[in-house]
């Protein structure tokens, strides 16, 4: 008996505490494991450091006695001061100093990197390209900061990626089964990628460090759910679409895809279900229709109902010129045989 192909499409909605009922809704179960580790990191970058330049502060005095203005005193942004060595600084930013008893402190910068420019305390003394004797300049501190340039050790992407790869080695498999684990014998779709291990240093890089550590995390979330119960509703979406007086063979190929699955629970799938469809035969009315016809007659009456692409009547133990006139001594074997479009 041969039958005819049906098939349907079917999008199914799943959420938690969903209730059962509804022919497009399933429940679900929102899963999450999760486990970390911090662990040191050894910086192995290296970086090229210019030569910098010394930095201090220095304050100005403005001290006048007679034929003074009263007027505050502009110092500009780059103002040139220097020690008696020929040591060359620049202000940093413009400052005002009170007139005719004031004083201002401001932040200078060395002109030259390196070493060379660091100096010690009460040394500048000079305010070049000035004419006002009323106005001094000195360092309370030495500046420091000048250095040659040099190759710094610092953290590179590689350092901190190592150490999350040694961790995930044995870390992902050991939160994928916690996750199947909470899943109770449920089906399991993992959210976006699945299990993913994510570092996080205590230093960023680039940076110049003896030591830092990593933070490994491996997390992963998962919605399950009854596979059973899903493609029973799919089977289903093919029996709404029988005819009266046929039922779906036993051949049913049901699938689907998991779509926008998400940490809450929520998921969509879209299930394909096909399979075919054969006439109901009543197999009483049949056996009744038989009794008492010859085998002949009987090959074709069977060969006459719908689907039916072979008959066979046989007789046991051995045979008659007619079929037994009991139709409980009849008996009816249907064998299904795949169907196909062009059936």
């Amino acid at each position: 008996m041969s039958g005819t192909p049906i098939k349907g499409d079917i999008t199914l909605l799943g959420a938690p505490g969903t209730a059962a009922g509804s022919p497009d809704h399933f429940a679900t179960q929102a899963v999450h494991a999760s486990q970390s580790q911090t662990m040191p990191g050894t910086a192995t970058g290296q970086k090229q450091i210019d030569a910098q330049p010394s930095t201090g502060s220095v304050t100005f005095t403005y001290s006048c006695t007679f034929f003074c203005d009263n007027k505050a005193k502009s110092i500009a942004a780059g103002t040139s001061v220097s020690t008696n060595e020929g040591k060359q600084y620049t202000t940093q930013k413009a400052i005002t100093v009170s007139s005719p008893q004031g004083s201002a402190s401001v932040q200078v910068k060395a002109v030259q990197p390196g070493p060379g420019g660091n100096t010690e305390a009460h040394t500048i003394s000079n305010i070049n390209n000035t004419r006002d004797f009323n106005l001094s300049v000195d360092n309370p501190q030495a500046t420091t900061g000048g250095a040659d340039p040099r190759t710094a050790t610092v953290i590179q992407q590689s350092d901190i990626d190592g150490i999350r790869d040694v961790y995930a080695k044995d870390a992902l498999p050991q939160v994928t089964d916690q996750l199947t684990s909470k899943a109770q014998g449920l089906k399991l779709v993992l959210v976006g990628n699945g299990v993913q291990a994510t570092a996080t240093a205590d230093h960023k890089v680039g940076e110049e460090v003896s030591g830092f550590t990593v933070t490994i995390k491996v997390s992963g979330d998962g919605v399950a759910f009854d596979d059973k119960a899903v493609k029973q509703m799919m089977k289903s979406t093919l029996q709404h679409k029988l005819q009266s007086g046929t039922q779906l063979t036993s051949n049913v190929n049901l699938t689907y895809e998991a779509i926008d699955a998400t940490a809450d629970g929520h998921i969509t799938l879209n299930g394909h279900a096909s399979g075919f469809s054969t006439p109901v035969f009543l197999e009483n009315n049949i056996r009744g229709h038989l009794k008492g016809m010859s085998p002949s007659k009987a090959h074709a009456f069977l060969q006459s109902l719908p689907n039916v692409v072979d008959a066979r009547v046989t007789q046991s133990p051995f045979g008659l010129p007619w079929l037994p006139l009991f139709s409980s001594r009849i008996s009816l074997k249907i064998q299904e045989v795949s169907g196909s479009p062009s059936s």
